[in-house]
């Protein structure tokens, strides 16, 4: 139990996890946008303009709680609450929901996300498939797209 301990407060006293702890998964996001590697318009590009809605920085002001991965100290999961329902949102959702589509609002994402949990669908899975359907209609292959 102390080794547990010592290894508990090592790691929750480094400064990244400390940031991973305040931004969650998303402080991935403009460190990724910099560098010209975040998933923006179905992979066609690696950077979004104005994607400031979506950076880590932004969570702490809309997160409602902190979550963990069972029996990990870090605590980087971000609970949202979004029209009356609690939603977690992570670094994936927001890239491939969000920037892979055009979004750039943190809030848009997490309502998108709402939606997926209600409809059953996988976040991940969706972002890439309407992104492939968005990029489809621009090059005119998907013919009857709104």
């Amino acid at each position: 139990k102390e080794l547990s301990s010592k290894l508990n407060k090592k790691v929750t006293d480094n400064t990244f996890v400390h940031t991973r702890r305040v931004l969650g998964t998303s402080y991935w996001i403009d460190p990724m946008n910099r560098m010209g590697i975040l998933p923006t318009r179905n992979f066609q590009s690696g950077y979004i303009e104005n994607g400031y809605g979506l950076i880590g920085s932004n969570m702490k002001y809309y997160s409602k709680r902190d979550v963990s991965c069972y029996n990990c100290p870090i605590m980087c999961g971000k609970v949202l609450n979004v029209n009356g329902n609690d939603v977690k949102v992570e670094y994936e959702d927001i890239a491939l929901l969000g920037s892979n589509n055009g979004m750039t609002d943190v809030l848009d994402v997490a309502k998108a996300l709402v939606l997926c949990n209600e409809l059953g669908l996988d976040a991940l899975s969706t972002g890439g498939t309407v992104a492939f359907a968005m990029e489809c209609a621009e090059k005119g292959i998907l013919k009857d797209a709104p």
